[in-house]
């Protein structure tokens, strides 16, 4: 029979058990489920609301900016994503938001851009002098501002998916055999060429990102057929 001392021992040793399925289908539907997906719709309001304009009663769109329509337009972009990190993706309620948005630094920048550069790498004035670099003549397209933001908005999007890897501590090499047994688990389910995964080469961090791509290929909805119960 085992001590007392041996049993918690054998708890502590105890590997911890993993919800592999519940992690997968998280990581996999990231996108809508942290409101990645509503990033790009909603810079494109923003971009068409600066850029409307009504002539004899009809409405058009401009392309070409001043330098003071350049850095406002830059201005509403920014905004646009610092209002979806705090109230979609930290689901922060509308008065602690407006809150937030009084508070400065000591340098008298506002917090809230502070959050958001860290979430995005992008600074708020390098948006402007990106998108305003001369005093007139600034062309900017709605496909342009998407591209500008393209891999500000991925790096976002890769926080997200890595919050819930570091949530369930497995970005800890000693859970590797676990991530392993996930990622084999998957392999045998969805019938990929068991070749194209040899575990035992690779890294933790590589063992990270299959696991991410493999739950996003196979655990987003849709992915596959759901399986109907046996009756």
């Amino acid at each position: 029979m085992a001590k007392k001392g041996e049993k918690k021992k054998e708890a502590k040793d105890a590997e911890p058990e993993f919800d592999f399925s519940k992690i997968g289908k998280e990581l996999g539907n990231a996108e809508e489920e942290k409101h990645i997906n509503q990033i790009a719709v909603s810079l494109t309001a923003a971009y068409i609301e600066h850029a409307k304009y009504d002539k004899d009663g009809v409405t058009f769109y401009k392309d070409e900016f001043t330098k003071q329509e350049a850095e406002q337009l830059a201005d509403k972009l920014y905004d646009t994503l610092g209002y979806h990190l705090h109230r979609r993706y930290m689901k922060m309620d509308e008065k602690g938001y407006n809150e937030l948005l009084k508070i400065k630094d000591a340098n008298g920048n506002p917090y809230i851009d502070t959050i958001t550069e860290h979430h995005f790498q992008l600074k708020r004035g390098d948006l402007k002098r990106r998108l305003a670099r001369k005093e007139s003549g600034n062309k900017l397209t709605l496909p342009a501002i998407q591209q500008t933001l393209e891999q500000h908005i991925g790096h976002h999007a890769e926080q997200a998916r890595t919050g819930i890897l570091t949530r369930e501590h497995l970005q800890e090499p000693k859970h590797r055999k676990q991530l392993e047994g996930a990622i084999e688990g998957i392999v045998r389910e969805y019938h990929e060429p068991s070749e194209d995964y040899e575990l035992g080469g690779m890294s933790h961090q590589e063992l990270l990102g299959t696991y991410l791509h493999l739950a996003q290929k196979h655990y987003r909805k849709g992915a596959h057929a759901e399986k109907k119960p046996k009756s």
